[in-house]
This record gives C-alpha cells, sequence and structure tokens, in this order.
C-alpha cells in the first residue's frame, strides 16, 4: 500500500511539475503572445507541423508556429503525459489542443531547460 501510495504520488508530483512551463507556454500561444516559447526555444530546433520536418534557426521556427496558431487558435488544451529520460536531462510533454478547425497534440521535447523539438501533430 505505501509503495502504491509513493508512485501515485511521484506520478503526480512529475506531472504537476511540468504543468507550469506548459502552462505558461500554453496560455500564452492561446493569446498570441510567443514570448514563453521564445524564451525557451534553442537557437536551433527540430520543428514538425503535420507532416513537414525540418531542423531550422529558432527565429524561423516561431514565424511557421506563429503562421499555425494564428490559423489555428488554441480554444482548450490539456496536459496529458509527461516524462524524464532514465538520466534525467531531456524531458518531454503531450498537450492535446483543441481548435475551432483543426485539434491536433502539440508535443515538446525539451534537453536541459531548452526546447529542442516541437510537433504538431
Amino acid at each position: 500500500m505505501k509503495n502504491l501510495i509513493f508512485i501515485i504520488l511521484f506520478a503526480f508530483s512529475a506531472i504537476s511539475g511540468f504543468s507550469q512551463v506548459e502552462k505558461k507556454i500554453m496560455n500564452q500561444l492561446k493569446a498570441n503572445d510567443y514570448s514563453a516559447l521564445t524564451e525557451l526555444m534553442d537557437s536551433r530546433l527540430d520543428l514538425c507541423i503535420k507532416e513537414n520536418q525540418e531542423f531550422m534557426p529558432k527565429s524561423e521556427a516561431l514565424s511557421r508556429i506563429k503562421t499555425y496558431n494564428e490559423s489555428n487558435p488554441v480554444s482548450t488544451w490539456k496536459l496529458i503525459h509527461g516524462g524524464n529520460s532514465k538520466t534525467n536531462t531531456s524531458k518531454y510533454s503531450i498537450i492535446e489542443v483543441a481548435t475551432s478547425s483543426d485539434p491536433y497534440r502539440l508535443m515538446l521535447y525539451f534537453t536541459g531547460d531548452m526546447i529542442t523539438e516541437i510537433r504538431f501533430e
């Protein structure tokens, strides 16, 4: 029983720790404010929007994200999963995003504290 309680508390703390960063990013995406995202993006990152995937500089990625977000404005979102690598050097978050036209899953991959990959699927 103690092990079960420990596992539940550990899982909750891992997800709640992630949710602060994601909450800030998603609330700003909803408001078309990209400052939190810009601060967290690595100088070059892998960006995938639907079937188009490319490694690019931060400025180009941000431009493409803005264009996509403007045509698919965020209505609601929900963090559905997150985790750490075994060595705790990277982490990821999967966010379910509702829009009026094209709902998607947003996946954020972090190396250290910087976003190194963003996927809109």
